[in-house]
Formats: structure tokens, C-alpha cells, sequence
């Protein structure tokens, strides 16, 4: 394929119990990234995780809304220290997520809440898939018969409030 379009497969020794699949983030005009695409052929890597012993998945959207935990809400653990023992942590029937955290692997993304790592969001993907956590738009109809609505009621209360402040 063309270059750059062949997936990153993981290590030998790992891919007997590793799930691949898309990183698709969609980054807003703002810099800001909010959410990711599921327009491409293949699964996000974030539904593939999720599908391991959760019985979700992802919604049927072409741009998924993720929700956010704080940053560095999840742990962190030295991908050396694991491979060579110097770790006491157990992962048994835990999600665990490999991937680059150091500065300057320039894997840094702006979110809502602060920057994360791109490992980090891709957990939060995983945990909003996981616990159906996601944003979806109201169509423009909705949106507009909220906007009247408010707009009334500030009118109206705006009202009130002469009437009150007069008497």
C-alpha cells in the first residue's frame, strides 16, 4: 500500500494476545481533540480493547464524542520495568495499553481537560465505549426549540424582574 498506510503491528511475542486495530483522532480547528472517526474500514483500537470480556461497543457514529477522566487518571508503568520484573503490579483480567508517553515521541494531544498522551486518550476511548460515555449532537430541530425556549424564559424573567423591582 501506499507508505504510511500499513498497520504497526505489535511486537512477535506479544500479538498472540494483543488486538490491532485504527487510531483515528479527529483534532478540532481549535486544536482541540474531542473525538474520533469510525469512517474507515477496520475497527478503532479503542472498540477492538473494549470488546475484551465487556459486552459493549461502540455506537453507530461516524465521529465518536468521547468523555474524558482528568489526566493521569489512569496508572503508568514503565514498559522496561514490566518486561524485566521490577514491578510488583498484577495484570491479570486488566485492559493494559502500550504505548509512548515520553515528550519527546511528540505523542501529545490537546484535549477538553488538559494535554494527554496519545495512550492516555485512547484509554479514555476505551473506558467511554466501555461504559457508554460518549457525546452525541441534537439535530438542529432540537437545538433550535431550546434556544427559543431559553430565550422566552429569560424574557419572561427579565420581565418579572422590572415588575418587582418597580413595585
Amino acid at each position: 500500500g501506499a507508505a504510511g498506510t500499513e498497520p504497526l503491528l505489535p511486537l512477535p511475542q506479544l500479538r498472540e494476545h494483543a488486538r490491532v486495530g485504527m487510531v483515528n483522532l479527529i483534532t478540532d480547528r481549535d486544536g482541540v481533540v474531542r473525538a474520533a472517526s469510525t469512517a474507515l474500514d477496520g475497527k478503532l483500537l479503542a472498540e477492538e480493547v473494549a470488546t475484551l470480556g465487556f459486552e459493549s461497543r461502540a455506537p453507530e457514529l461516524t465521529r465518536l464524542r468521547f468523555d474524558f477522566s482528568e489526566p493521569n487518571s489512569y496508572p503508568v508503568v514503565s514498559f522496561a520495568d514490566v518486561l524485566f520484573g521490577r514491578t510488583t503490579i498484577d495484570f491479570t483480567d486488566r485492559v493494559v495499553l502500550i504505548g509512548a508517553t515520553a515528550p519527546d515521541l511528540h505523542d501529545i494531544h490537546t484535549t477538553p481537560i488538559g494535554v494527554m498522551t496519545g495512550v492516555e486518550l485512547q484509554a479514555n476511548l476505551v473506558s467511554s465505549i466501555v461504559h457508554s460515555r460518549y457525546f452525541t449532537l441534537e439535530g438542529n430541530l432540537i437545538a433550535t426549540v431550546a434556544i427559543i425556549f431559553a430565550s422566552l424564559l429569560v424574557g419572561y424573567l427579565v420581565l418579572r424582574m422590572n415588575a418587582w423591582i418597580a413595585a
